[in-house]
């Protein structure tokens, strides 16, 4: 984005995100769920806190990216440590390593409900999310996009339920 390669982009923000030279409009927020394998231990639970996971293997994305980011802030807010095992680049991957019991992932819920063979369950107390916006140079010119932190919104928006849709038919 600022190297101008692209126009605009959907990215995937943790609160603690500072785009500096881009401007960017929040879209949504879900909450972020674990998942689990079938027979581990804590996969009967119906919450868990964030400190019920700090000793298990974590499979996530790398550092530094959008997605991990909110998994990282999600426990220094609770002042836990965490140990990323696995760092992969697929969200098809997450769902391997949890289905053969290799690791926990922290994903987010709408992304868990397309996940076969895992459980997944609410973190508690405080629940992390994952935000999703728009976002584009701030030089762009006019643009729509304000530059400002917009309240990200709980509702599912029509263009990114059609989104979803197209994804959901060509992975199958």
């Amino acid at each position: 984005m600022q190297s101008r390669a692209l126009d605009v982009a959907l990215v995937g923000l943790a609160p603690s995100a500072h785009l500096e030279g881009v401007c960017h409009q929040m879209l949504q927020e879900e909450d972020l769920v674990a998942v689990l394998a079938p027979q581990h231990r804590l996969a009967t639970r119906q919450r868990l806190p964030l400190a019920a996971l700090q000793d298990e293997a974590l499979v996530d994305f790398p550092r530094g990216t959008g997605a991990r980011r909110q998994t990282d802030d999600a426990f220094a807010a609770a002042g836990l440590p965490h140990q990323v095992r696995f760092e992969v680049n697929l969200m098809e991957l997450v769902e391997r390593f949890v289905r053969h019991g290799l690791a926990v992932g922290i994903v987010p819920v709408r992304i868990a409900d397309g996940f076969e063979g895992v459980v997944q369950v609410p973190l508690q107390p405080t629940r992390p999310a994952r935000t999703s916006g728009l976002a584009a140079p701030a030089d762009a010119g006019r643009t729509r996009l304000r530059r400002r932190r917009a309240q990200p919104r709980r509702r599912r928006l029509r263009p990114l339920r059609k989104l979803r849709s197209i994804w959901s038919r060509q992975r199958r």
